[in-house]
């Protein structure tokens, strides 16, 4: 049941993490740049609250993402949140996810609850509200471990970088 997972592994996570998260920071920027997100005082911050209310939702309605869906929804939450998972983070998924009571359906639940609590499905959330914006890194943690849950199951469908994920997901 478990997983195998070395510091390597949890490097080499965040590595492609990050990579993935200079495309959609480029994708922001293209994006904002189109009429859509003009009439927002910040446009980029327009397009990442636009991938995070789109992912959110459909936590919140479906109670599922595919790997693009999460990729996209964990890039959106980073920049929302000002950073990124640490590579400390990646490993301590992986770790988790060794642990018996980490299965797909507890881990679903858990990002369902707090992506819920957040309040960006209803469009509710407050960037300044400090316990909306605690559930949102929780959210992303939960995302994390599902993601990687799934890349385990299943390796072929992840998504070299982001750019196939925004594509896939917008």
């Amino acid at each position: 049941m478990g997983i195998r997972m070395s510091v390597e592994d949890a490097e080499r996570a965040d590595s492609w993490f990050k990579r993935g998260l200079l495309t959609f920071d480029e994708t922001t920027v293209a994006m904002a740049k189109e009429g859509d997100f003009a009439q927002f005082a910040d446009p980029k911050r327009g397009v990442v609250l636009s991938f995070l209310y789109t992912s959110a939702k459909k936590i919140v309605d479906t109670n599922d993402l595919d790997q693009n869906g999460l990729c996209s929804f964990i890039a959106a939450a980073s920049r929302e949140l000002g950073g990124a998972p640490a590579a400390a983070d990646w490993f301590q998924a992986l770790e988790d996810l060794q642990k018996p009571d980490y299965d797909e359906h507890t881990i679903k639940k858990h990002l369902y609850e707090m992506t819920q609590k957040t309040g960006i499905a209803k469009l509710v959330y407050l960037s300044h509200d400090k316990m909306m914006k605690m559930f949102l890194e929780l959210s992303v943690c939960w995302a994390i471990r599902l993601l990687l849950l799934r890349a385990k199951a299943d390796p072929s469908p992840a998504p070299e970088s982001l750019a196939a994920a925004l594509r896939a997901f917008s």
